[in-house]
């Protein structure tokens, strides 16, 4: 949301084009300070955040193709981060909703060669996987047993897809 309050503030009708640059340019600057400052986890966290709307920008404005790699960039971010006894539960949630949106980008791709279901299923099983680690940290929270449930029915929706039944009752 950083960035789109920071394109809001400009003046006039902000294009595909300008979003696009937009974003890769404050995804530069914000990578540049999460390696100056490696002990830095919010910027990391930032990063990864920045990363998943660029992710989204390009599944939207092109070259599409750049998505997934945006995506897999935000999960590699906070990998570090993620493998902690205690992770901080936005690292995971962020990780998660990487997975999540990498998932749609195959599920809904702008071109025909961007759909994939086949690609969506891995995702939605990390997605998963990192919700349920998030709910076993921290239980008091509903919002960590929602994404479990929502990535799990999607997951369904992708098995039903192919007509496995057997795999859509996760």
């Amino acid at each position: 949301t950083i960035a789109d309050e920071l394109l809001g503030l400009v003046p006039g009708e902000v294009g595909l084009y300008n979003r696009r640059t937009f974003f890769m340019k404050l995804v530069e600057a914000a990578e540049g300070r999460a390696n100056a400052n490696p002990d830095q986890d919010r910027l990391r966290l930032l990063l990864a955040r920045l990363l998943v709307q660029m992710g989204d920008v390009f599944s939207v404005t092109g070259p599409t193709i750049r998505a997934p790699d945006a995506f897999s960039r935000a999960v590699t971010v906070l990998e570090p981060l993620a493998r902690r006894e205690q992770p901080a539960p936005a690292f995971l949630a962020t990780q998660a909703h990487a997975h999540a949106r990498a998932a749609e980008f195959h599920l809904r791709g702008r071109t025909a060669a961007g759909r994939d279901p086949a690609l969506a299923a891995p995702h939605l099983e990390q997605a998963i996987q990192i919700s349920q680690r998030l709910v076993s940290l921290y239980p008091q929270q509903p919002a960590h047993r929602l994404g479990v449930a929502e990535a799990r029915a999607r997951l369904s929706q992708v098995h039903l897809s192919f007509n496995r039944t057997d795999a859509a009752e996760v």
